[in-house]
């Protein structure tokens, strides 16, 4: 059967159980901010897409990292998720998603502030 997907960028960090990334979207989508790379990254499909039955989709994106981009390395996903396929109970619903994380490291001095 066809299957409909939507694309969505999310910055991630490092989570607490076991380096599970906790991941989030960006505030302001459409505006690039130089501490957030979900901005920084675009894709030739946007929104919702349809898979045809028994068919594939190559997804082609560039990463476009802003000249003040913050240095140091910036963590986050495209995440590709099936909303149809949503399922709500009482007070759960789960949505299926499965994501590809990247990892962009921008050169430059970093400052550590050792007085936190």
């Amino acid at each position: 059967v066809p299957y409909t997907v939507y694309i969505s960028t999310e910055d991630c960090q490092p989570g607490t159980n076991y380096g599970t990334p906790v991941c989030t979207a960006p505030r302001n989508p459409g505006i690039v901010d130089p501490t957030i790379s979900s901005t920084w990254l675009t894709t030739d499909q946007v929104g919702y897409f349809t898979i045809p039955a028994g068919g594939s989709r190559v997804i082609n994106y560039t990463v476009n990292v802003p000249i003040n981009a913050s240095p140091g390395g910036h963590y986050g996903a495209i995440f590709f998720n099936n909303p149809d396929g949503a399922v709500t109970g009482n007070t759960v619903q789960m949505n299926r998603r499965i994501g590809m994380l990247y990892l962009l490291t921008v050169p430059g001095d970093i400052i550590i502030d050792t007085n936190l």
